[in-house]
């Protein structure tokens, strides 16, 4: 779990040097909202079962802001009285459409995935015409 966390960690810290410039490359840098994400709990006990999981995030560069009730609802007014604790992680975003993302992004993006898809043990100039399969797949 540790490895698997510190390799997600990896490519989360240089995510926005790559998306960034893509999304206004483009035409897309209006879709990226980087405003944050707000997790709430409501209750201590709850808030302290995750605490673990919210330090070890900490732990990999992940900037994690713990509230309370009051200082969530001053964030997120609509929040009621049941919210007793919250979790801020400022870097967090998010797209407005990611449909719109996939389908602006997708056509440069295609023949990187095709490639890198692409096992060359199988598919080599050993296996006979015949034993290929007669339509187009993912990795033709």
């Amino acid at each position: 779990m540790e490895r698997i966390s510190r390799a997600l960690a990896a490519l989360n810290h240089r995510v926005y040097r790559d998306l960034v410039p893509l999304f206004a490359d483009v035409g897309l840098s209006g879709h990226l909202h980087r405003k944050g994400a707000l997790t709430v709990y409501e209750s201590e006990r709850g808030w302290h079962a995750a605490t673990p999981g919210w330090e070890a995030k900490q732990r990999l560069g992940i900037e994690v802001r713990h509230l309370s009730g009051d200082q969530a609802r001053e964030l997120e007014p609509a929040l009621g009285p049941l919210v007793k604790r919250a979790i801020l992680t400022p870097q967090w975003s998010h797209v407005s459409d990611p449909k719109r993302v996939v389908v602006v992004c997708a056509p440069g993006w295609r023949p990187m995935v095709r490639e890198s898809l692409r096992p060359k043990s199988l598919v080599s100039p050993q296996v006979p015409r015949a034993a290929r399969l007669p339509w187009p797949t993912a990795l033709s």
